[in-house]
């Protein structure tokens, strides 16, 4: 995993049995795509890893009902601020 990245773009298709996030850099090449099974650990998991590409990370989520609650919760607990 190449890190020293200023910032990353996290989009993040959410759904009821699992989540399928794909990460791209500044220059829009995507540098992490990845399923996410709907529970706390693999969601935990995935947000460490991402974290861990960039200085900044920005997180973009398209559902805000029940299927992300989940995901949206842990987000926010980790003071993370997707749109």
């Amino acid at each position: 995993m190449e890190q020293g990245r200023a910032r990353i773009w996290v989009g993040i298709d959410a759904g009821k049995g699992h989540h399928w996030a794909a990460a791209v850099d500044e220059s829009g090449f995507q540098v992490w795509s990845k399923k996410i099974d709907n529970d706390e650990a693999a969601i935990l998991e995935a947000v460490a890893e991402a974290l861990t590409m960039a200085e900044a990370v920005d997180w973009a989520v398209d559902l805000s009902g029940t299927a992300s609650a989940l995901l949206l919760a842990l987000l926010a607990s980790h003071g993370q601020k997707p749109v």
